[in-house]
């Protein structure tokens, strides 16, 4: 009988044994399943950085051909029509300005102001086409300091004149 018990314990240590192993291959491979996963993420994500640098790259390279070439980006309804305004010559005294800030401002956000800003403000009662030229007052490098601030640009009196009214 002794043999008999030494005989099954062997073999239930074998069952378990054999169980415990297989139980560790397949951890291990669902290890390597998880693995190789995060492994493909890395790449995708990787191979997505690679292409948002060469798209970035490939426009940089393009508005520096467009630059050089004297090429612009095609010009608005509004541009085109300010071209064709006889806006008086500027020769009042220029400052340089870095960034525009508006105080004391309660009624409406200073956003909405500089949303609503013309590119060129009207002070008479007619039409912008029909419009004398003195009252028309060229803000277009103000918008320039709203969109891009932080570089000095020369702005006239007038100028300010123009955004005052």
């Amino acid at each position: 009988m002794n043999g008999l018990k030494k005989i099954l314990c062997y073999i239930v240590l074998l069952l378990i044994i054999s169980l415990s192993a297989s139980r560790l291959i397949a951890e291990n491979a669902l290890v390597a399943k998880v693995s190789s996963k995060v492994g493909l993420e890395r790449k995708i994500k990787q191979d997505e950085r690679i292409e948002q640098k060469q798209e970035t790259a490939a426009k940089e390279k393009r508005l520096a051909i467009e630059k050089a070439s004297g090429r612009t980006q095609p010009k608005t309804k509004a541009q085109w029509q300010i071209e064709q305004l006889d806006l008086p010559e500027d020769n009042t005294p220029r400052f340089a300005v870095k960034q525009l800030v508006l105080r004391g401002n309660t009624l409406i956000t200073t956003e909405d102001l500089l949303k609503n800003m013309p590119l060129v403000y009207n002070a008479s009662d007619k039409r912008l086409s029909k419009a004398p030229s003195e009252s028309l007052y060229d803000l277009r490098v103000i918008h320039e300091i709203i969109n891009r601030p932080n570089r000095s640009r020369q702005v006239s009196s007038r100028t300010i004149q123009g955004l005052t009214q």
